[in-house]
């Protein structure tokens, strides 16, 4: 599961373990990487039943299976935004094809005009997304 805030951090969750070897710092990479977020901004949890369901932790299969479970989700999420922005009216990024659009540092801007864009948005505010 992953989530933008209100505040602009994004929470991402997943029902694996941590045994020791850096799952917390790898999966926070994977999923900062894909949302175009800094590290710092992203919180990853992980351990909780609750939490969507991963293989057990072992033989290295947590990158290959929950590694390629976060990356697909936070993908998913970032393209959400994106195609949001590009027909919001009132977005920066309107009329823009979601190809051209892209997201680095927390602020989603169009690749050939990077002055037109801005902050990513938080859940509270969806329907401005783009603006700054």
């Amino acid at each position: 599961m992953a989530r933008i805030n209100a505040d602009g951090t994004a929470d991402v969750q997943c029902g694996t373990s941590d045994m020791g070897p850096g799952t917390y710092t790898s999966m926070t990479q994977v999923a900062a990487d894909a949302l175009g977020m800094p590290m710092s901004r992203v919180r990853f949890a992980l351990g909780d039943s609750r939490f969507p369901e991963a293989p057990s932790h072992s033989g290295s299969r947590t990158m290959a299976s929950a590694g390629s479970a976060v990356l697909t989700t936070a993908n998913m999420l970032r393209d959400r935004f994106i195609r949001t922005a590009v027909v919001d009216p009132a977005s920066p990024l309107n009329g823009s094809r979601p190809e051209d659009i892209s997201v680095s540092d927390g602020r989603m801007f169009h690749a050939g005009d990077p002055a037109r864009g801005g902050k990513l948005p938080g859940s509270a505010a969806p329907a401005r997304l783009g603006k700054p």
